[in-house]
């Protein structure tokens, strides 16, 4: 059973929500911000229609993979009850000590295993790029941002073997690509599920739903970097954004479990 803070370090507690709320402000100016797209532009107008159609079905076959049969993969990547048995050490110094250098702590513990995939992501994509290998990197890039969120998960004590954990991932996925207006209408949703506390489990039709949604936003976005990367000799700059995707989607991952974490504690 998860235990909540008591009274006394609460002040520390509402410090840590008010840093959580300018990341999440600083986020969203982010996403509203014109980038210039006239060259990225270009290249899609010249990219086959159907080049985005088999981007799509493979994120989403890439996801059905590692839902089905990649997850025993992934953990051999980590060990799954240490990390939950260090987020129980650093959720009692929370309880104990309830200063803004415990909870730094259990956060700075989520952003090295962050750090850490982001290098394995910019060295697997780096090396399909030059070799001009774009499809294939689908589904080993997907299976890093999944073994990112799930890592997350656990560094702040929530399991993420079940439908319903999995469809907070989706959504997160899809929330990390959001631009503008669609931004918005994400967090509104995504927050008002963290805010609830506990997860409700979908439907299996509800979560494939999502896994297409999901895997549109992340086609869209990542449209001409895939397509480049499947090309010889200019596949490396393909491949080097991979890192880039990465952080920036593990980063509102993090962002997300921190405040569902912090929200928790409010209780």
């Amino acid at each position: 059973m998860r235990k909540f803070i008591d009274l006394k370090q609460h002040s520390a507690l509402e410090k840590e929500c008010l840093k959580l709320e300018k990341e999440e402000a600083r986020r969203r100016t982010q996403a509203f911000r014109k980038s210039n797209t006239d060259v990225k532009d270009k290249i899609e107008e010249k990219i086959p229609p159907k080049v985005y159609e088999t981007l799509q079905k493979a994120f989403a076959k890439s996801f059905e993979i590692v839902f089905e049969k990649g997850v025993g993969i992934i953990e051999k990547t980590y060990d799954k009850e240490e990390l939950l048995k260090n987020y129980e050490i650093d959720h009692f110094a929370i309880q104990k000590k309830g200063s803004r250098k415990e909870f730094k702590t259990l956060h700075s513990h989520a952003k090295v295993s962050g750090r850490v995939n982001m290098l394995l992501s910019t060295v697997e994509g780096t090396l399909l790029g030059i070799l001009g290998i774009g499809m294939p990197d689908i589904v080993l890039f997907t299976g890093m941002l999944l073994k990112g969120a799930y890592e997350t998960a656990l560094h702040y004590g929530y399991d993420y073997d079940s439908d319903a954990e999995r469809y907070l991932i989706l959504l997160l996925l899809e929330g990390a690509l959001a631009k503008e207006d669609t931004y918005v209408e994400m967090e509104k949703g995504i927050n008002k599920i963290l805010a609830n506390g506990s997860l409700s489990t979908p439907t299996k039709d509800i979560l494939q739903e999502q896994i297409v949604q999901t895997s549109n936003a992340m086609a869209a976005d990542m449209l001409v970097m895939k397509f480049v990367q499947g090309l010889p000799l200019v596949g490396l700059v393909g491949g080097i954004t991979n890192p880039i995707y990465y952080n920036k989607i593990i980063g509102y991952i993090q962002l997300k479990y921190r405040k569902r974490y912090l929200l928790d504690q409010r209780k």
